[in-house]
């Protein structure tokens, strides 16, 4: 996707303010994202779904012979949050880190479900896949 290039005027509290921002247009466009969904638009994803692809390590309980756990990865079909990009806000809602959006997901596939939206704690490692944007719109 190519850049284009607006100019903004800002007084001088929010000149203050956006300077403490380390890379304000990125900021501002995760901003307009969320700011789309808000107003009632279908949600727009930081990355195509061909490179939703983030992996976490899951233990689901199993040993090997040798009593160790053995772990799997899991594809959580959601945008890398750590990606150049940035935190995509569909996939990785501002309530939570990271971190405890994995905690919540792994717990859940643990207990044998899917949609990783319940919140405690679990056995995680994480660990995920950095997939590259190929620049493709959504489709």
């Amino acid at each position: 996707m190519g850049r284009v290039i607006k100019t903004i005027s800002l007084d001088k509290t929010s000149a203050k303010i956006c300077e403490n921002i380390p890379n304000f247009s990125q900021w501002i466009r995760m901003q307009l994202l969320v700011w789309w969904q808000l107003e009632g638009n279908e949600p727009i994803h930081v990355l195509p779904r061909s490179v939703r692809n983030y992996s976490i390590q899951v233990w689901r309980g199993q040993r090997d012979q040798d009593g160790r756990r053995v772990i799997e990865p899991h594809n959580t079909e959601k945008c890398n949050p750590y990606h150049v990009k940035g935190k995509c806000p569909i996939c990785w809602p501002e309530d939570k880190t990271p971190e405890q959006h994995i905690i919540d997901i792994m717990e859940v596939i643990q207990e044998g479900g899917s949609d990783g939206r319940r919140s405690t704690h679990a056995n995680v490692q994480t660990g995920g896949t950095a997939p590259k944007s190929n620049g493709e719109e959504e489709e």
